[in-house]
């Protein structure tokens, strides 16, 4: 772990004032994390990283005097290849001097060889170089305890994921976001806003468009940085992007992870000054507050949500367990006194965990509740309550006070329905819209209401995507006729039954004249022109009709009949694939 100690730092320590930089004079703040004497040819491999190598030059000398400068040059760049932070020569033992062509290697390379002074011990090197790296890992490990503790204590009590992220900044002086798992923002120290950030010079003005590209860039195209975070366990990315104006910046991003899961990001925005080892060492301490935040939010929120989910699992049922929901009333805070809603939109998704049995297993269930949470928030005034939850066909929606019209209710469920095909893309979106009702009881029916109308779309092959209970119409009649499907078929024998006795073909015929017939409520023009047939030609095949069947087609009953007998006879066909909404 890098611990702030670098060339430069050790060459300034009294004890090597009389040192000589060869060449490498521009990288001497390379950070050195370790201490190696190197007297042996394969020192490579027994480096470990950001090494300050140094020695007396024995593994090249020649026996004769003088230096083998081809293994000089294998070893200088066996050195550089290993990742050593420098290689520092005590001259005048083994070797007079070091080769002008060693000294080039270096340059070239950019990887400082310095001259050590006469007189050094190579012991003391190890020592005095050994007592650096451990004060200053002490002193960051002091630094990282402050800071981290007087974090702790900025973020206690009740407060939100923006404030995490000012006192992280005003910790570590740099930007800093707080994203979701899908780079959306939670929290900022800075605005995109010029008369917000005209405000105070602690809100400074960053293009945040651009901080969530350079943040998605960095975690999916960027570079791991190794051995920065506090513990080995924490991914912390590197990456530089363009912000609107073509500047160029840097970003550090460390993910936020709770039992394996992504919970998000921490980024910390670079400027002209480049980001040091302790600066990302520290906002990685900084980030592990975010990870008690936003774990605590997500047990929260799940915890919430799965109530609520039990909730109206407990409504929608058939038989309601009025003390078991009264129980969870109280728990979610639903005021069951007031007027109630309920509303269900299903949803299919090609994601595999959506179709298990769970209503919190898998993401996507989630993500269809946190658009609808998002979109009613954005649509609702603050003082309108409702929640959403998940339930196991898609989200589930619970209305309190009826503050609209059952019309304005259809508009925010046809605004859901076309917003999660477009904009989250699901697929086959529709929803089912209650009665309002008070109490257990209003609330229970309500949800029956939502879901007989949902099921209703399918059943009955509806073309609306979302429909009231209110809306249904004879279909509340036909449901009910459906439920005893001997009943049923016998209802359609005695109305149908002549009709459908005829041969196949001309029975199929008739059947298409009938249908389209009561579609146009009676009228042969239309029926002609919708069958590409002469209207003579219709006339005739209703009259052929009416003469089959034991009800009279010129009057309401009789077409009433007919229409639910033609209804019933395509579901009993169909075997209903779809399910018929339950009975009451």
């Amino acid at each position: 772990m890098l611990c702030g100690v670098t060339v430069r730092k050790v060459l300034e320590r009294p004890e090597f004032s009389g040192a000589r930089v060869l060449a490498g004079q521009d990288n001497l703040d390379r950070d050195v994390a370790a201490v190696t004497v190197a007297e042996i040819p394969d020192i490579a491999r027994w480096l470990s990283g950001n090494d300050f190598v140094h020695g007396v030059g024995r593994v090249f000398a020649l026996p004769g005097g003088g230096v083998d400068e081809s293994a000089m040059h294998q070893w200088i760049n066996e050195l550089i290849d290993g990742g050593a932070a420098c290689f520092a020569i005590k001259t005048h033992r083994y070797i007079d001097e070091v080769p002008p062509s060693v000294i080039k290697l270096g340059n070239d390379k950019g990887f400082p060889i310095i001259e050590l002074p006469d007189g050094t011990v190579q012991a003391q090197v190890s020592e005095i170089i050994y007592q650096m790296i451990m004060d200053a890992g002490l002193e960051r490990e002091r630094k990282r305890t402050e800071l981290f503790t007087a974090m702790v204590r900025d973020v206690m009590g009740p407060h939100v994921l923006s404030h995490d992220a000012t006192k992280m900044a005003e910790h570590l002086h740099r930007p800093i976001a707080i994203l979701s798992s899908t780079y959306e923002f939670l929290g900022t120290s800075f605005s995109d806003d010029a008369a917000d950030a005209a405000i105070s010079q602690s809100n400074p003005l960053i293009d945040m468009q651009s901080v969530q590209a350079g943040v998605k860039h960095a975690v999916t195209s960027g570079a791991l940085l190794p051995s920065v975070g506090v513990t080995p366990e924490q991914n912390v990315f590197y990456a530089e992007y363009d912000d609107s104006s073509g500047s160029s910046h840097e970003v550090i991003v460390l993910e936020i992870t709770y039992a394996s899961e992504t919970l998000g990001y921490a980024c910390m925005i670079g400027d002209s000054t480049p980001f040091d080892p302790d600066e990302i060492y520290f906002f990685a301490s900084l980030a592990e507050v975010l990870t008690i935040d936003m774990s605590k939010e997500i047990m929260v929120e799940t915890s919430v949500l799965l109530s609520r989910s039990e909730f109206f699992s407990v409504i929608s049922g058939q038989n309601v367990d009025e003390r078991r929901a009264l129980y969870l009333a109280d728990l979610i805070g639903l005021n069951y006194a007031k007027p109630m809603r309920a509303m269900v939109i299903s949803v299919d998704s090609a994601d595999a965990n959506f179709a298990s049995g769970s209503s919190m297993v898998g993401e996507t269930k989630k993500k269809a509740v946190r658009y609808v949470a998002q979109h009613l928030r954005a649509v609702l005034r603050p003082e309108e309550k409702w929640f959403a939850c998940t339930w196991e066909r898609g989200v589930a929606v619970v209305f309190s006070g009826e503050a609209h019209t059952p019309e304005r209710f259809s508009a925010l469920g046809e605004a859901l329905v076309k917003g999660l095909t477009a904009s989250a893309r699901f697929q086959h979106v529709r929803a089912g819209i209650g009665q309002a009702g008070t109490g257990i009881e209003g609330i229970h029916e309500s949800a029956q209401n939502a879901l007989y109308a949902l099921n209703s779309i399918d059943t009955f092959s509806l073309s609306e995507q979302v429909i009231r209970y209110d809306e249904l119409g004879p279909y509340l009649f036909l449901s009910a006729a459906m439920c005893s499907a001997e009943a049923s078929q016998k209802y359609v024998d005695f109305v149908l039954g002549p009709l459908l006795n005829q041969e196949s073909e001309y029975r199929d015929e008739l059947l298409e004249t009938l249908s389209v017939y009561l579609k146009t409520r009676g009228s042969y023009s239309a029926a002609a022109k919708e069958l590409n047939m002469h209207v003579n030609s219709v006339r005739y095949r209703v009259s052929k009709i009416a003469q089959l069947l034991p009800v009279d087609l010129e009057t309401s009953d009789g077409t009433g009949s007919v229409w639910l007998a033609m209804r019933i006879h395509t579901l009993l066909s169909n075997n209903n694939p779809n399910g018929a909404p339950k009975c009451g």
